[in-house]
C-alpha cells in the first residue's frame, strides 16, 4: 500500500503514543510519529499567525494550544509534500474501528475523486450521498463539520493548504473546511473508519485552553459585520457545490443522506 501514516503527538506523551503504537503496529503500513508543537512553549506569536485579523473576526486571539495544533498540522502537510504520496494524518486520540483496513482499501480505490478524505465524524451536517462503493457510502458535507483528527490527504492538496495557510487566523479544522477558500474536494463515508476524541476532553486534551470570552453586544455587531464577506463567499460556494452535486446525483439517482454517517 503506497501510503504513509503520520501521527501528530506531543513528545513525551507516552500514554497516547503507546495507545497509537498498539493500533498501528502490524498493519503493514508505514507510520511514524510527528512531534506536535507545544503551543504553551511558544514565547511569541509565530510569523504565520495574524493576530489582528483574528481579533477582527472573532474578537479574541487563538489560544496557544490552537496555534500549536495548527503549526503541528502544517508540519505533516510539509512532510506529505516531501514524500509526494498520499498520507493519513491522525491525531493521537483516535481509535481505529474494526472495518478500518477493509474500508480504507475502498476509499483509496476512488482516490481520483477526492483531495482530502475525512475518516471520522466531525459533526456531519447536510451530507449528500455521492456513490456507494463496496457497500461503503461516499458522502460530501455541504455544511462544514469540525475537527481535524483523522483524514487522508494528497500531496497536491497538502501543498495547497500550505500555500493558503502561510498566514492564518482560524483554528486548523475551520481552515481545512473552508472549501470556499482553497476549493479542495473533501469527502467522507458512512460508516466512518475512525473514532476520534476517545479521551475526555476536559481531563486529557492537548488543547485545553480553548475558550471564548463573553462579548458585548457592540462587539458582536462589529464581528458580524467583519464576517460578511467571508459569509458571502461561503454561501456562494455552497450554492455552487450543491448545484454540482445535484447534477451529479441526478444522473445516479442519489438523494440527500437522511441520517448522517454512523460508526
Amino acid at each position: 500500500m503506497n501510503l504513509s501514516i503520520l501521527v501528530i503527538s506531543l513528545l513525551g506523551d507516552d500514554v497516547r503514543r503507546a495507545h497509537m503504537s498498539k493500533q498501528l503496529d502490524g498493519l503493514g503500513v508505514k507510520w511514524e510519529f510527528v512531534d506536535g508543537v507545544v503551543g504553551k512553549n511558544l514565547t511569541k506569536y509565530p510569523a504565520e499567525y495574524q493576530s489582528q485579523k483574528r481579533i477582527n473576526h472573532y474578537c479574541f486571539d487563538m489560544s496557544a494550544g490552537e496555534i500549536g495544533c495548527f503549526l503541528s498540522h502544517r508540519k505533516v502537510w510539509q512532510e506529505c509534500v516531501r514524500r509526494n504520496e498520499i498520507c493519513m494524518v491522525l491525531e493521537d486520540d483516535v481509535e481505529l474501528l474494526p472495518h478500518f483496513m477493509q474500508n480504507l482499501q475502498t476509499v483509496l480505490s476512488i482516490q481520483n475523486e477526492w483531495d482530502i478524505f475525512r475518516l471520522h465524524s466531525g459533526g456531519y451536517r447536510a451530507p449528500v450521498l455521492r456513490e456507494v462503493v463496496n457497500s461503503l457510502q461516499i458522502l460530501e458535507n455541504l455544511i462544514d463539520p469540525g475537527s481535524a483528527a483523522a483524514f487522508l490527504i494528497k500531496p497536491e492538496a497538502a501543498l495547497k493548504l500550505l500555500e493558503f495557510s502561510s498566514k492564518f487566523y482560524m483554528a486548523v479544522d475551520d481552515f481545512i473546511e473552508s472549501r470556499w477558500l482553497h476549493n479542495l474536494c473533501i469527502l467522507a463515508s458512512d460508516p466512518y473508519l475512525i473514532k476520534a476524541g476517545i479521551w475526555d476532553a476536559t481531563s486529557y486534551s492537548t488543547i485545553n485552553d480553548r475558550s471564548s470570552p463573553k462579548l458585548s453586544i457592540s462587539q458582536k455587531i462589529v464581528r458580524e459585520l467583519v464576517r460578511i464577506p467571508t459569509g458571502l463567499h461561503r454561501w456562494r460556494w455552497r450554492r455552487q457545490r450543491a448545484a454540482f452535486i445535484a447534477r451529479l446525483n441526478k444522473s445516479k439517482g442519489n438523494t440527500v443522506h437522511p441520517n448522517g454517517p454512523t460508526v
